[in-house]
């Protein structure tokens, strides 16, 4: 047999720690006590926050499509 063998890790070291933004936050609008994930970065929740404009640049429109 050969003695060439791929040589490999069990456990894989993270290159950076992932951000978290505190636990307990609650959405920033009046009313709202929604608790928001702590990997979430924004200060209010899904219902609250303003809608964003997809990426328009290379997408095909689908009822163009046959």
């Amino acid at each position: 047999m050969s003695d060439f063998y791929m040589r490999g890790r069990k456990h894989y070291e993270s290159s950076r720690q992932t951000k978290s933004h505190g636990k307990g936050r609650v959405c920033e609008t009046d009313g709202c006590d929604r608790i928001l994930s702590m990997y979430n970065d924004n200060t209010k929740c899904f219902n609250h926050t303003p809608a964003k404009q997809p990426r328009i640049r290379g997408r095909e429109d689908p009822r163009k499509k046959k």
